[in-house]
């Protein structure tokens, strides 16, 4: 409750009308403020905003994105001089409330793609003697991320992906789930046909020496079933233990797209049936800001889903819970 009346009072001082003009600077203070009791109780880096995210949807007309980001970067560095200047009436409100903590405006410095600089209100003993902004803090990170989800309008799928899953999911009594049902069903037959034929081959020649050819009769065979098994069968089969497989680019996605997932839902029509669904889960990873994409865990996490960041994949590694959304790091080691 005491961060709510810090945000209150700040949001006074602002409103006041006596802190100098009313200018881009203080519509930059004004909206952190707001979008801070917004988040009021949200752990403190997902009150962290992005110079983006404090001024929302601007109409800049035919503005370029690296003329806006220099705008915003100008007007943030003299929203921080503003408040500087207003302390003294800030800090005069807040003695008037009888509170005593202060905010101060703090800047996270970021650094390389995926990692912009935020911003966030932070909330420090009052002793009326502060005089200037003090230093920021060096990490306001969390070990913990939550998933955003995109649908399948938002997933852009290769022919292959859309003979599979026309506009983005398959419910059962839908020709194309028995299209891939047969497709599967050809695949497991084509590999036990193979298998059959090479074991025929060695049985009508028994007092035969093996030769090279059955020899590679029986590697073909092999390497066909084990092709087979391992770029399609197995990743459908995780469908029914883990209820998600993923699909990668080329395969089912177009070459620009990111990894999204197939995922095993109820069928809202028809709750005796299943649904299967494409969509995306990503985030953005709280280490180094780049984007969270789900994998397999491999041999680290087997046998379960993770969140990997692309910049640092083995180490920057999450958990996932498609029905919670959330995620916490899972190696600490760094």
């Amino acid at each position: 409750m005491e961060f709510h009346s810090d945000l209150a009072v700040m949001r006074s001082w602002l409103e006041s009308g006596h802190n100098g003009s009313k200018g881009a600077e203080w519509q930059f203070l004004k909206n952190l403020c707001n979008e801070t009791i917004q988040r009021v109780d949200c752990e403190p880096w997902q009150r962290a905003l992005t110079r983006e995210e404090i001024f929302g949807e601007e109409d800049t007309g035919s503005e370029n994105p690296k003329s806006k980001e220099n705008r915003l970067r100008e007007i943030s560095k003299r929203s921080l001089l503003f408040y500087e200047k207003g302390l003294p009436l800030y800090r005069q409100k807040v003695s008037e409330a009888g509170l005593e903590r202060i905010l101060v405006v703090r800047e996270n410095i970021g650094g390389g793609s995926g990692n912009p600089t935020t911003y966030y209100l932070e909330s420090v003993p009052f002793d009326g003697e502060i005089g200037s902004i003090l230093p920021a803090p060096t990490d306001v990170r969390s070990d913990k991320i939550v998933y955003r989800k995109s649908d399948s309008e938002n997933i852009k799928l290769n022919w292959k992906g859309s003979l599979s899953f026309g506009r983005g999911g398959i419910k059962r009594p839908q020709w194309r789930w028995w299209l891939f049902l047969s497709s599967l069903l050809f695949q497991i037959l084509f590999i036990a046909l193979s298998v059959i034929v090479v074991f025929l081959e060695l049985s009508l020649t028994p007092d035969s020496p093996v030769t090279s050819s059955n020899l590679r009769s029986l590697l073909m065979a092999a390497l066909i079933g084990w092709f087979f098994y391992f770029f399609h069968i197995r990743s459908w089969l995780t469908l029914t233990d883990r209820k998600m497989m993923i699909l990668h680019p080329g395969e089912h996605l177009k070459n620009s797209e990111r990894p999204a997932q197939v995922e095993k839902v109820h069928d809202p029509d028809n709750g005796d049936f299943a649904q299967y669904k494409v969509v995306r889960y990503e985030s953005s990873c709280q280490i180094c800001g780049g984007p969270v994409e789900i994998q397999d865990g491999g041999k680290a996490w087997p046998d379960r889903f993770v969140g990997k960041c692309t910049n640092s994949p083995l180490e920057h590694v999450y958990s996932f819970d498609r029905f919670t959304m959330r995620g916490k790091l899972l190696r600490h080691d760094f």
